[in-house]
C-alpha cells in the first residue's frame, strides 16, 4: 500500500475505522450465507464444486503464465 507524504496518524486511524467494520460485516455475511446453503450441499455437490473451482484456478494460472511469457 502506498502512503502519501502528508499522511498522518489521524488519517491512518480513519482508514482503520473504515477497514475493520468492513471486514467484520463481510465475515458475518459469509457466515449467514454458509448457514443458508449448508442444507443444499452434499458430498456429491461439494466434489463437483471442488473440481470446478480447481479447474478454473488451474486455467487462470496457466493464462497468467502464458501472458507473462509474452
Amino acid at each position: 500500500m502506498m502512503v502519501s507524504e502528508n499522511a498522518n496518524s489521524k488519517s491512518f486511524f480513519i482508514f482503520l475505522l473504515g477497514l475493520f467494520p468492513t471486514i467484520v460485516v463481510t465475515d458475518l455475511l459469509k457466515i449467514s450465507l454458509a448457514r443458508k446453503i449448508s442444507a443444499y450441499l452434499n458430498a456429491n455437490i461439494l466434489f463437483y464444486l471442488k473440481v470446478g473451482s480447481g479447474a478454473i484456478l488451474l486455467l487462470f494460472g496457466l493464462r497468467l503464465m502464458y501472458l507473462s511469457m509474452n
